[in-house]
């Protein structure tokens, strides 16, 4: 049974340090970008950076996805002109946008700005290769090499040219970094059924591209809100506690769901099966709970980290918000698997569109505290959706609907947030260790067809 689970967490502790490093380096970053560009010029670099990180969402989303769907079935499966178009796509969108939205830009902004643009795309395409050839160990060296050189180029640079350097800076170490790890996989190449029509990769790469927005919508949109509605001072409140509830909540989630995915799409193409759907729907039970945990030790601990009142009435629905939507995004992948993705799209979105409504209900009078239960409310509409649009075969057993409703007892008990409601929280997520057990006992022995590496070669037509 453990040698069954082996080749999962084997992945996932390959997975992690793609996340962690990058996200400790950021930190870093922040602070002495600030220090070395002075407050006014640091807001130029943040717009840049938005602008050259932003883009590929709409550029280059597309090829990233079908990638990791269809690149384990081997050269052929893709149109190889995709990337390129995205990328040369991602540099003019990102100049047209620079002349748009910088202030007072000048050719060297724009340019560098482009530069910074089409690495980040290129570097997003040459992760989602490695992924799909489970090279998890060589996406982690990637992932922390660029951030490691990208941010120390970047710091340098900044020092010499102010913000076009620090773009500049960045864009060379994206550049390096996908150099040294251009290798191939020495494998040899395979072919499993057949990759699909391009009629239905382009239904795919469009609905992967809305899905992208719609994310990115979920995730950016209420600040804009806030900013309309309410001092800077309240957007610069609610963003600092997202960015840090998000750093811990969705950590665990994002690390699961990359070290599953492809193995996923890889044993769906075999023999897509409810039983590869009901491992999965087991396993995010059991990541809900720990999450939920989790989200409820945030809120007991931020009367330490978090000194103002108002900041830490942000934390709980907040993190439960965040938990149901790193989950959404794990069963998300039994979509892609079964080529689902348009339906996928659609439930994003509207969530994304529920999202805005109620910032723009809440946030007038309720300030902050109305952009975080929107965010409660919203990716919990986005979960639910997400377990519908598959239905029964994801959560097929009485256990997995007592942990799942005591998780959403725990969400709707935090947000009165005092003694007596954290304590029935609390027991609630106590109570969920009885049926969990069952849970997790299957976890613990996945499909067959998910942890076989080698993909049976196509027949003959």
């Amino acid at each position: 049974m453990l040698a069954q689970m082996r080749p999962v967490v084997r992945d996932s502790m390959l997975v992690a340090p793609s996340y962690i490093v990058p996200g400790v380096v950021s930190l870093l970053l922040v602070g002495l970008l600030f220090a070395t560009l002075g407050a006014a010029q640091y807001g130029v670099w943040a717009l840049m950076f938005a602008l050259a990180s932003g883009v590929p969402l709409l550029t280059t989303s597309a090829v990233e996805s079908l990638v990791l769907r269809y690149g384990h079935r081997g050269a052929g499966a893709i149109n190889p002109l995709a990337a390129p178009l995205a990328l040369v796509a991602t540099a003019g969108v990102t100049a047209v946008a620079g002349v748009l939205l910088l202030p007072d830009p000048d050719a060297s902004q724009i340019a560098a700005t482009s530069l910074l643009a089409v690495t980040i795309g290129a570097y997003f395409i040459r992760v989602a290769q490695l992924r799909a050839e489970l090279r998890f160990g060589t996406a982690s060296i990637l992932a922390s090499m660029r951030s490691i050189v990208g941010g120390g180029l970047a710091l340098l640079a900044a020092a010499v040219a102010g913000p076009t350097g620090a773009a500049a800076g960045m864009a060379l170490g994206f550049v390096l970094s996908i150099g040294l790890t251009a290798r191939r996989s020495s494998d040899p190449p395979r072919e499993t059924v057949e990759a699909g029509t391009r009629t239905d990769q382009r239904a795919y790469g469009l609905a992967s591209m809305v899905i992208a927005v719609a994310l990115f919508l979920l995730a950016a949109g209420d600040r804009f809100i806030l900013s309309v509605f309410r001092p800077l001072e309240d957007v610069g409140l609610y963003a600092a506690v997202y960015t840090i509830v998000d750093l811990v909540v969705r950590l665990a989630p994002s690390v699961v769901t990359v070290a599953i995915r492809t193995p996923v799409f890889r044993a769906w193409d075999r023999a897509g099966s409810r039983v590869l759907t009901a491992w999965v729907g087991s396993l995010f039970t059991v990541v809900l709970w720990g999450s939920s945990i989790v989200s409820l030790l945030l809120e007991v601990t931020s009367r330490w980290w978090l000194p103002n009142p108002v900041s830490q009435a942000l934390v709980a629905p907040i993190a439960f918000g965040l938990t149901a939507g790193a989950v959404a995004t794990g069963i998300g992948s039994l979509y892609a698997a079964s080529e689902m993705q348009p339906r996928l799209a659609l439930l994003i979105g509207v969530s994304a569109a529920l999202n805005i409504g109620l910032n723009v209900l809440w946030v007038p009078t309720a300030g902050p505290q109305g952009s975080a239960v929107a965010t409660l409310v919203s990716f919990s509409v986005l979960l639910v959706l997400s377990l519908l649009g598959l239905g029964r075969p994801v959560i097929q057993t009485r256990p997995d609907v007592a942990v799942w409703s005591l998780c959403v007892a725990a969400a709707a008990f935090t947000l009165a947030a005092n003694g007596v409601a954290l304590w029935l929280a609390a027991a609630c997520l106590v109570a969920g260790l009885v049926p969990l057990r069952v849970v997790a006992w299957r976890v613990l022995r996945p499909p067959p067809e998910l942890v076989e590496r080698s993909v049976r070669r196509a027949s003959a037509p």
